[in-house]
């Protein structure tokens, strides 16, 4: 028995100076070999994310449509049924304007609502969070919610010495300190009283 999950939609094979055609055809939906009369197909069609978040708040009629059109809205883009524009008219998708904001801070004031209200509430960031794509905005986000905590700010260094003398030349501390590396953390790190921090081992 072997079971294969995943989105189709998501996961396509990896192969090495394709064209688009070429990888559409080496996925696992396109196999002639694989779905045949001794293949059977369980459609998970239940979006469980949205059901549970509706649970959580029964009563409240217009936090369910959001969900639903934006359940459906994700749906439609996978299945390619939403309009297209373009060079070609299928590269390019609007973004409904509930779902993108103008600016860095819009998208900080809009998840962390009321944050000045709920400083050092523990409930309050367990439900919120701010995805980027790379460090950099990572640590400009971190540090724009650390500025709107109040009190004093205390900023804590890394150790940005060479540790073999005879190279000590070839990298700067300056240059040092600039890296932003994923994995390592940054030079500077800026912290006020009830500031989140997450501890790694």
């Amino acid at each position: 028995i072997i079971l294969v999950s995943g989105d189709f939609r998501q996961l396509l094979p990896v192969i090495p100076k394709a064209n688009p055609a070429k990888v559409v055809s080496h996925t696992l939906k396109n196999s002639v070999r694989l779905w045949d009369e001794e293949v059977m197909c369980l459609h998970l069609r239940e979006n469980m994310r949205v059901k549970n978040e509706i649970a959580k708040r029964p009563n409240d009629s217009v936090f369910r449509s959001q969900l639903e059109n934006h359940e459906q809205w994700l749906l439609d883009l996978g299945e390619g049924r939403l309009p297209c524009h373009g060079y070609d008219e299928s590269d390019i998708i609007d973004i409904p304007p509930s779902m993108s904001k103008d600016s860095k801070e819009d998208v900080i004031d809009s998840v962390f609502e009321d944050f000045t209200e709920h400083i050092g509430d523990g409930e309050y960031y367990k439900s919120r969070v701010i995805l980027a794509a790379t460090n950099e905005v990572v640590n400009e986000v971190n540090n724009e919610m650390v500025r709107r905590i109040p009190g004093v700010l205390h900023t804590l260094e890394s150790v940005d010495t060479v540790g073999d003398m005879d190279s000590q030349t070839s990298f700067p501390t300056e240059f040092l300190n600039s890296l932003s590396l994923s994995g390592l953390p940054e030079h500077e790190l800026h912290l006020r009283v009830d500031s989140v921090v997450i501890l790694l081992r």
